[in-house]
């Protein structure tokens, strides 16, 4: 007969092997991201020590030394945390120096992207220092729009919408897409179509959707509205 206390003994002995199972898997991961962010640390005061002794052959004022120091210190720093959290596995897919893909590679003086058509690009870190790395994570949002003329039935053009997403395999679940309508145009009216699709699938979804849309329009009755301009001609009068 198993006492009250066997299924609380069972549940901290599974925690524990679970724990126990983190800690093989990330423990060297996080002993090499220890390394780097020491070494970062010697990095980063040995290059303070650098930028001090060659601004100091500048005629600089000490606030703007020391603050040129500072910064050099925090681009130094900056780039070994990002190796740190890259050799934790952590999954970076950012925009950076004009350029999109997955980090492969930090090393101390680039870093490699791989891009969408599987091409690496190798951008020298002088690129980067001063970017602002927009990080996707695994997921994003596509922007996309439809025009409809302002005698449509907004209802129908919005349940088109939910279909095709429905429809597309690409088309992520949670996080929930968001349809409204979002511009009212001179001659028609904007309704913003933004689900939610994985990174790799961004591009192919955006075609695919594109096309699905204008195609369930047409097939509805839901015309696409296109640019007009009204010219009219005057004419002198016969006096």
């Amino acid at each position: 007969m198993e006492s009250p206390r066997d299924p609380q003994i069972q549940t901290l002995s599974r925690t524990q092997e679970a724990l126990s199972a983190l800690a093989v898997q990330f423990a060297p991961k996080l002993l090499s991201a220890t390394v780097i962010l020491v070494v970062g640390l010697f990095a980063t005061r040995w290059a303070g020590r650098l930028a001090a002794r060659g601004l100091a052959k500048f005629d600089l004022d000490p606030p703007v030394r020391q603050l040129l120091e500072r910064i050099a210190k925090v681009l130094i720093f900056a780039l070994f945390m990002l190796m740190a959290l890259q050799n934790l596995g952590i999954e970076l897919l950012p925009l950076i120096a004009g350029e999109e893909g997955e980090v492969r590679q930090i090393s101390l003086f680039s870093t490699i992207l791989r891009h969408a058509d599987l091409s690496d690009v190798v951008i020298p870190n002088r690129k980067i220092a001063g970017e602002i790395p927009h990080n996707y994570g695994t997921v994003r949002q596509l922007d996309l729009a439809i025009a409809v003329p302002y005698d449509a039935d907004l209802g129908r053009a919005v349940q088109i919408a939910h279909a095709v997403l429905a429809a597309n395999p690409r088309v992520l679940k949670d996080p929930a897409a968001v349809i409204l309508v979002a511009a009212l145009d001179a001659y028609s009216i904007g309704i913003a179509v933004k689900p939610w699709v994985a990174v790799p699938d961004y591009g192919a979804a955006m075609g695919e959707i594109n096309q699905a849309l204008v195609q369930a329009c047409r097939v509805s009755g839901i015309a696409l509205p296109l640019p007009r301009q009204e010219v009219r001609v005057l004419t002198a009068s016969s006096d």
